[in-house]
């Protein structure tokens, strides 16, 4: 099977992490794998891809209002490649093209997250989808709820992560009098991750003075305030600023941290959460309805609290911090959750072939218009009634 993705850019995400998770997983089964980036200036950051045999295509630099020329240049590659299934990641502005795909091109949606933004694609897209796929059971009922009439084209695969080697050894302490090390992996932003909330828990135990030290990876639209916010606790050392981490050294500072911590608003179901577990990491996050519920349960393989309930996650790292045994314990039933719940990338990657498989000997999805549609920021209307708007 020919397997064609495309997406905006490559910057470092959730979503692009999986993507690249399967197509290399694609590629190790004998199927050939390509994935396109579809910005105007034609190019991505690549540097922490690391997936031998994926065939990576810049389409021609084009004006930034020009996206039909984009949704073209689309359209001649997949005309090339097929027979072939196709990925949009997070590219919208592409999905209003696939009425005009080949005929034996299927297009396979992968349902990231409980962000309104990929609801508004199902509703957008939905009719023209040979495949909807979501990363957890609660989004796939959710939709066969809201679209019944599409049940039979959405699906549950959830993310697989590959499960370390037995003989790497976990470089984290288990001294009971040492520090009780945390780390958070991901995008610094208000807006979904609330970070403010991490802030706040950083600093309430920065000021109880308890063994604990934060160790912060990742970067965002709100790094700035966040750091400034946690001055003190940087300055003494209680919190480590990482930076932008590559992937193989975010799995280094997860086998040595004792805690990964999430207090996001929504998910869908997130890959540094399964990758922390596997890694022997206790997960203390936010009860958010989507994923995180299926995964873990509340003081077995983890600790879920509810949104914005930061004193709660406070105690908990506390008492985690005096009961090392508690630690371990819950650690092994976190990374067995992994290993043993269908959360493997051998696991993931062997479900989405079957699907694919199945959709190649399927007739394809009527598809309205039989042409690429200009999406709608785009369309002179919405432009003139966006300028109106900035200027009343």
């Amino acid at each position: 099977m020919n397997f064609i993705c495309s997406s905006p850019d490559l910057n470092l995400s959730g979503a692009n992490q999986l993507l690249a998770s399967l197509l290399q997983g694609f590629i190790e089964h004998g199927h050939s794998a390509e994935w396109v980036i579809t910005s105007h200036e034609g190019n991505g950051d690549s540097g922490w891809l690391n997936a031998s045999g994926l065939k990576l295509i810049n389409l021609p630099r084009t004006p930034l209002n020009a996206v039909r020329d984009r949704q073209q240049h689309l359209i001649d590659r997949l005309n090339q490649a097929s027979p072939c299934l196709y990925f949009p990641n997070f590219d919208f502005d592409m999905m209003w093209a696939i009425p005009a795909f080949p005929v034996n091109c299927r297009s396979v949606f992968i349902f990231h997250s409980d962000d309104p933004v990929y609801y508004q694609a199902v509703k957008d897209h939905g009719k023209n989808l040979d495949a909807i796929v979501c990363v957890s059971a609660y989004l796939a009922s959710k939709l066969q709820r809201l679209w019944p009439q599409w049940k039979d084209r959405i699906h549950h695969i959830p993310f697989g992560v590959t499960i370390p080697l037995a003989e790497i050894e976990p470089a984290r302490s288990t001294s009971a009098d040492g520090l009780l090390e945390v780390v958070y992996c991901g995008r610094l932003a208000h807006e979904q991750k609330l970070i403010g909330d991490l802030a706040d828990i950083i600093l309430k135990c920065h000021e109880r003075n308890l063994p604990i030290q934060f160790h912060i990876a990742g970067t965002g639209p709100d790094e700035t305030e966040f750091f400034q916010k946690i001055a003190a606790p940087l300055s003494t050392g209680s919190a480590i600023r990482h930076g932008l981490v590559s992937n193989e050294n975010v799995q280094i500072l997860l086998r040595r941290s004792h805690i990964f911590i999430l207090t996001s608003a929504y998910e869908g179901l997130p890959v540094s959460l399964l990758e922390a577990m596997a890694a022997g990491c206790v997960p203390v996050v936010t009860r958010v309805a989507s994923g995180i519920p299926e995964v873990i349960t509340h003081g077995t393989n983890g600790f879920i609290f509810p949104i914005h309930d930061t004193a709660a996650m406070v105690e908990q790292l506390a008492m985690l911090a005096e009961n090392r045994e508690e630690v371990v314990a819950t650690a092994h039933a976190a990374k067995k959750r992994i290993a043993e719940g269908n959360y493997t990338r051998t696991a993931s990657v062997s479900d989405y072939l079957v699907l694919c498989e199945t959709l190649t000997h399927q007739k394809n999805t009527p598809r309205k218009y039989n042409r690429a549609v200009l999406p709608p920021n785009y369309r002179l209307t919405n432009r003139l009634k966006s300028l109106f708007n900035r200027l009343s």
